[in-house]
């Protein structure tokens, strides 16, 4: 059982703020409520309060009802909690307390992600690590939108950055001050 008198979040003040905020969620989501909780635990996507810690519980309880939106930021809060477990140790009393919390968090994140595309995917996926344990594999940066390789054109063997992602899908010679120069489109193939 947490006592929510011992525990501070960012702000200093009372784990009871943080019990009583989530106990609205609970009762009825509202943006204005999620946001005021997501400040109070996470500065800088990390969380080193205690009452982060302890909120975990309830948070698992949130992802487990309501509606699909309220449930996912109910995991994206609790994942960015658990990722940080692995530098502040000094409040891992308060995540033993509840270690089936964060097992339903590992299932649920784990469902959906069939149901995830692009950037929710990978994010997902780092979320799932992060309950399943990996915490510093789900906080390593993933950025698979932008992909550049480097490799020799087949026919006179001139460098080329061969660029796939959000920045466009090209060939271009890769110059050190003008940045890719001679973009060629890259177009799909016949296998």
């Amino acid at each position: 059982m947490i006592d929510w008198r011992s525990v501070r979040d960012l702000q200093g003040d009372s784990g009871v703020i943080i019990e009583m905020l989530l106990g609205q969620l609970a009762r009825q989501p509202d943006d204005a409520v999620w946001s005021e909780v997501e400040g109070r635990l996470v500065a800088e996507a990390e969380c080193f309060c205690s009452a982060g810690f302890a909120a975990l519980p309830e948070l698992s309880r949130l992802a487990r009802s309501g509606s699909d939106k309220d449930r996912d930021r109910a995991l994206k809060l609790a994942a960015v909690i658990v990722r940080t477990l692995h530098r502040h140790h000094q409040h891992d009393d308060l995540v033993r307390v509840g270690p089936e919390a964060i097992a339903a968090l590992h299932r649920i994140a784990r469902a959906r992600l069939a149901a995830c595309i692009g950037p929710a995917l990978v994010q997902r996926m780092q979320d799932t690590l992060a309950f399943a344990g990996y915490t510093f594999w789900a906080s390593i940066s993933l950025d698979f939108t932008d992909e550049h390789y480097q490799l020799g054109c087949p026919h006179c063997t001139t460098r080329l950055a061969i660029v796939i992602g959000d920045y466009g899908h090209y060939a271009a010679v890769r110059d050190y001050n003008d940045g890719d120069i001679s973009r060629i489109p890259l177009h799909p193939t016949s296998p």
